[in-house]
């Protein structure tokens, strides 16, 4: 059996800024290229094509095809119609609206996730906030449904007082970007760590994997660099990979990442997760996930030709 072309749909990288997460949508649109994926870049919003069907005109359509999609975080509703104008041409992405959802936004992955993760309320007003502060108790960690302001400094997410919490939430209301109208407050959780970023994080005993229909594909130290703990022994590494188990089995999706993190107590946690389209990835790591992924799909698709 012959090896099929799979689909890659890019945010035009051409109108994106240049940053870290630019550079590694462009390492990772080498390695995708570079393992068998037709590369076809799209408009990064729909100010311009004004429609998914305009966006997605270059992209041929005919027989099914494995497709992923790279770029930043869509609204729901781009997702939706790119995911619907997509499938229409027989490009197939790995998460359909309700799960790429169902791991992009906090209010739909910490319930369905329970006692695996932090304790979190969702909040939709300043009234909200207050009611969960009662329960939650102060240190919080304050984010968006979607994201959080730690591009701003750790005291842009962690509140030890009201005053501090109002100060953040307002932020997050103000950016529909972050919060899409809801403000995430979660139990503080006190992770491993030796040492802080230039802005006060610290820098924890965390990891990234990127899981494809309850495979674990990648693993990376969050951070960059190297872990200040060491190589993971073999118990902590059964320990993540059973974790990581059961935060899938809990949150039924196809594509997406895990964070995990270990506290100060050794126990580890399921501190976020999202669409593993949107994700960003150590960049040792893009060369062997790429070829990984590129495989998965390509024995998937073979399968279903055979039954077919």
């Amino acid at each position: 059996m012959s090896s099929r072309r799979m689909t890659l749909l890019v945010d035009d990288l051409n109108r994106l800024a240049p940053s870290a997460s630019l550079s590694g949508l462009e390492a990772a649109t080498r390695a995708a290229s570079w393992n068998g994926f037709d590369v076809y870049h799209i408009e990064p919003d729909f100010s311009r094509c004004e429609t998914a069907e305009a966006a997605l005109c270059n992209v041929p359509g005919g027989e099914s095809r494995q497709a992923v999609w790279l770029g930043y975080i869509p609204t729901p509703e781009r997702y939706a119609e790119i995911y619907r104008a997509a499938k229409i041409k027989g490009q197939i992405l790995p998460n359909t609206p309700e799960e790429h959802a169902r791991v992009t936004e906090m209010e739909f992955s910490c319930p369905a996730l329970g006692d695996l993760t932090p304790a979190t309320a969702v909040a939709r007003s300043w009234e909200e906030c207050l009611m969960s502060v009662a329960t939650l108790e102060f240190p919080l960690f304050v984010k968006g449904n979607v994201q959080s302001l730690k591009g701003d400094g750790w005291k842009a997410c962690v509140a030890d007082n009201l005053d501090e919490l109002k100060t953040i939430t307002e932020r997050l209301f103000r950016s529909s970007a972050h919060s899409r109208g809801k403000v995430i407050l979660r139990k503080l959780l006190k992770l491993r760590s030796k040492e802080t970023t230039g802005l006060g994080a610290p820098i924890g005993r965390e990891y990234r994997l990127f899981c494809y229909r309850g495979e674990i594909l990648t693993r990376f130290y969050y951070w960059r660099g190297d872990d200040p703990f060491g190589t993971l022994t073999d118990e902590e590494t059964r320990d993540i990979e059973a974790l990581a188990q059961g935060a899938l089995q809990r949150l039924d999706v196809t594509y997406c990442s895990l964070d995990l993190g270990q506290d100060e107590d050794g126990r580890w946690w399921v501190i976020e997760t999202a669409d593993g389209q949107f994700s960003g990835m150590d960049p040792r790591c893009i060369p062997e996930h790429w070829h990984r992924f590129a495989c998965r799909l390509q024995e998937e698709s073979l399968c279903s030709e055979s039954e077919g």
